[in-house]
């Protein structure tokens, strides 16, 4: 992320990046972990997720539907619980036509690094309420969707660890 050196302004905003995507089955869940280290933590973190339709924002909860209307995928940041998600219409230079949407997830300032655990559900049928939890520890980030477990961890030569109440509780 930036600019190479000797390229454009030769800075490098972003100087780690890792963004860990495993997917649980038996929800159709999609579990998006972002790791981002930043120079300078006075500057503003924000992730976008593109539409080609506007997106529905509730909360900590965003909803995303195809042209026709008949599929969607329903979003919550779990954490970091401070982010401000946000709506934001795209258009083709200044004052174009518009090309597209945006869900922003928005970060406060003052932190040079930051985890962002994404839950998408995606389906032709809104999905049943389900209250899916995460916690972030020094080295994973540990998202709990109903008897689920899934542990994602913040270095990437470890694996992603699926687990289920059965499992869980035989600890």
């Amino acid at each position: 992320y930036g600019y190479p050196p000797g390229i454009g302004t030769g800075v490098r905003p972003v100087i780690d990046y890792l963004r860990t995507v495993a997917y649980l089955p038996v929800q159709d869940a999609v579990i998006v972990v972002d790791r981002v280290t930043v120079v300078d933590s006075t500057q503003q973190k924000v992730w976008h997720w593109h539409s080609l339709n506007p997106a529905v924002v509730s909360g900590n909860t965003f909803t995303l539907a195809n042209p026709a209307g008949d599929q969607r995928c329903v979003g919550t940041v779990l954490l970091p619980t401070d982010a401000v998600l946000g709506a934001e219409t795209i258009a083709l230079g200044s004052g174009g036509a518009v090309s597209s949407h945006a869900v922003t997830v928005t970060l406060p300032t003052g932190r040079a690094t930051d985890v962002v655990v994404t839950v998408l559900q995606c389906s032709d049928v809104l999905p049943a309420p389900w209250t899916p939890t995460a916690e972030i520890t020094a080295n994973q980030a540990i998202v709990t969707i109903g008897i689920h477990r899934v542990t994602v961890p913040l270095d990437d030569a470890q694996a992603v660890v699926f687990e289920t109440a059965a499992i869980i509780q035989d600890r």
